[in-house]
């Protein structure tokens, strides 16, 4: 069974992401000294947002740092910050596909053009999981005390952020690739 081109170029794109995501785990896994930095990279190759939320709540902290408002508000701190670097990506791809459905009586697409449907779809599709996950971030976050809620110590290696943004690169040069 052929797998449709949309599906693939979804796939293809969450993939690179999830690539990326699970390298950056993997060297600061190492570079932290976890037990298992194999394990917390599979998590992260196989749940891409997920995964990166698993390991920024549990990863060993390096000397002086700590997980501000505590493991839940990191965790989706952390999802959030994979799912924002996604964005792009979902759009391309959404937009991809609204072109397609615009010759389709009675689609959102054909109804509303291409552009707004693209918008609206992206909303719903991106903007249902953040606000989850700012709720449930929100409903976990602990209160700060003092100076020491922020890290004195950097932890060496490349940012989470700078790794989300890496992995959210890859995955809109191969949607813009395949769509």
């Amino acid at each position: 069974m052929l797998v449709p081109a949309m599906l693939r170029a979804r796939l293809a794109a969450s993939f690179a992401f999830n690539v990326v995501l699970a390298l950056w785990v993997l060297s600061d896994a190492r570079t932290r000294r976890a037990r298992k930095p194999l394990f917390a990279a599979a998590l992260a190759l196989l749940w891409g947002p997920l995964g990166l939320a698993f390991w920024l709540s549990d990863r060993p902290l390096a000397a002086g740092e700590r997980r501000g408002g505590g493991v839940g508000w990191t965790f989706a701190r952390g999802f959030l910050l994979g799912w924002a670097a996604m964005l792009p990506a979902i759009a391309v791809l959404i937009h991809s596909a609204m072109a397609d459905r615009v010759r389709v009586a009675g689609s959102v697409a054909e109804r509303l053009g291409v552009l707004p449907a693209t918008v609206l779809v992206t909303l719903m599709l991106w903007g249902i999981p953040s606000l989850l996950a700012l709720g449930i971030g929100q409903a976990t976050r602990r209160p700060e005390s003092g100076p020491a809620a922020f890290p004195t110590a950097p932890a060496r290696g490349m940012p989470a952020a700078a790794a989300a943004a890496a992995g959210g690169l890859a995955s809109l040069i191969v949607a813009l690739l395949m769509s």
